[in-house]
């Protein structure tokens, strides 16, 4: 019987790929709420809101792409795919704010990202 070795590098490459397009996504939206909150009247008090949303969106679709090219778990691959991002995203906000505090903000969106992945996993791995 032949055994199946596990691919690090591979995955690692996915994952990778997985956080780039995450944040290209990210990126967009966050130029698309800009440019809607400065030509409109809209207030910025949605401005958290609406970066939580954009980010777990962008994360559920990085959890959707790697499940569906790992051979692991749905649920496991989004669920790192979405710690990852935070991780990311926490390591060049912190940097570029010289703040490395966790708030409430913080922990909803690592919680939003986690769950967001996982869903995200699911469905990539049940697609297939």
């Amino acid at each position: 019987m032949e055994e199946k070795s596990f691919d690090r590098i591979g995955v690692l490459k996915t994952f990778v790929k997985c956080l780039i397009i995450e944040m290209i996504i990210s990126i967009l939206g966050m130029l698309i709420l800009a440019l809607v909150l400065s030509k409109t009247s809209v207030s910025d008090n949605i401005m958290g809101n609406v970066i939580i949303g954009i980010s777990a969106f962008a994360i559920s679709i990085g959890g959707f792409i790697g499940s569906r090219n790992l051979k692991i778990k749905g649920i496991f691959s989004g669920a790192l795919q979405g710690i990852f991002y935070m991780l990311a995203l926490y390591l060049i906000s912190s940097i570029a704010s010289q703040n490395f505090s966790v708030g409430i903000q913080g922990l909803v969106m690592i919680i939003v990202g986690i769950v967001a992945g996982s869903v995200g996993g699911i469905i990539g791995a049940n697609l297939k």
